[in-house]
């Protein structure tokens, strides 16, 4: 093991990468899995490599490495700031931190988080955000460091195999009772162009959902990104579902939820947004819109067995659906924010300059 002053942070450049690089890098991010979520598969390498690769025009990354050996034959840190360029949240930007077991202790969090701030600083980001497990090393360092726990996350798994089928009718049954006038609509991807306008409409529904006390603006989506983001999906091979509650006097979407699949794992599915518009809430769309996606995908996709799905600690309502179906709880998850200027004095404290 390299001495802590021949451990140096260095940029990492998805694009320059070499091959061995790239499965250092895989090699690092699989431990931190391993250790974080065991109950998960491992990412596969040819996964992780079009995750990086893949880039949209309103999206920016910087990561850096730690090095353990000037061969970089192995990498025992990581870090990536991830930010948005669209018409809110201009002043926020996101990062994580990586560092591998045998080699905390040693201040690399920190080192790595030094290059986190200059960068977040360069780009006139004022306010930085950072998920981490509940109670977990990450947590105590990101409270360490003068962060906020502003949210609080619960990721939740289904066993599709476990649900109740006739419930599910049932949903679908009282939603012809309470929602008459609505009708379903039903698309794999692409979004149909017929409906990607009402589609991007009743996306931003997503922003009335619980953000407990997190410092965001609302976010703006566009046609225009939505096919970019499709087109870069579709063409890593990534498909997803979307089943749209429509007002048929209107022709306006009510509601919506989609679930998204990679082409690496065969029995997964991804639970992407589910939202009701509050002007079209009490008529059981949510479990309407649910269930007919919970009959549809034993149809169309029969080998996934097991979604998973994120919600906001505090989301009483998604909650209490996804309670219903059977989601069980996987982990709790926290979102930290604090001020640019802020993270950069307790960094500098911490190293001493």
């Amino acid at each position: 093991m390299a001495s802590t002053t021949d451990l140096n942070v260095e940029p990492f450049d998805v694009d320059t990468a070499t091959e061995a690089e790239l499965k250092a890098r895989h090699a690092l991010l699989n431990a931190i899995e391993q250790e974080t979520a065991p109950e998960d598969p491992p990412t596969p390498y040819g996964s992780m490599v079009e995750d990086f690769r893949t880039k949209m025009s309103w999206r920016e990354s910087d990561r850096w490495a730690v090095w353990d050996g000037s061969d970089h034959s192995r990498m025992v840190g990581f870090a990536v700031l991830n930010r948005q360029y669209t018409e809110s949240n201009r002043n926020l930007a996101w990062f994580w931190i990586e560092v591998d077991r045998d080699h905390r202790g040693q201040h690399l969090a920190t080192r790595l988080l030094e290059q986190v701030v200059a960068a977040a600083e360069a780009d006139e980001r004022t306010l930085l955000g950072c998920g981490a497990i509940q109670d977990s090393d990450g947590a105590g360092f990101l409270d360490a460091l003068g962060a906020t726990n502003r949210a609080i996350e619960r990721k939740s798994r289904l066993d599709i195999r476990e649900v109740d089928d006739a419930l599910l009718q049932q949903w679908v049954d009282e939603a012809a009772v309470k929602a008459p006038g609505y009708s379903l609509v039903v698309w794999d991807a692409p979004t149909p162009e017929e409906h990607i306008e009402g589609y991007v409409r009743i996306s931003h529904v997503m922003n009335t959902a619980p953000r407990d006390d997190l410092e965001m603006e609302d976010s703006v989506h566009t046609v225009e990104r939505q096919r970019e983001l499709e087109e870069r999906s579709l063409a890593t091979g990534h498909r997803w579902h979307t089943v749209c509650a429509r007002h048929d006097d209107s022709g306006d979407f009510a509601g919506f939820t989609d679930v998204g699949f990679s082409k690496w794992f065969d029995d997964l599915g991804w639970q992407g947004g589910t939202a009701v518009d509050p002007v079209h809430r009490g008529k059981g769309i949510g479990r309407w819109l649910k269930a007919a996606m919970l009959q549809h995908l034993k149809v169309a996709k029969p080998d996934i067995w097991r979604i998973d799905t994120w919600n906001a600690g505090s989301n009483e309502h998604m909650l209490a659906i996804n309670n219903d179906l059977g989601f069980e709880v996987v982990q709790w998850f926290g979102d930290w924010q604090v001020p640019t200027a802020e993270l950069k004095a307790a960094v500098a404290k911490r190293l001493g300059s």
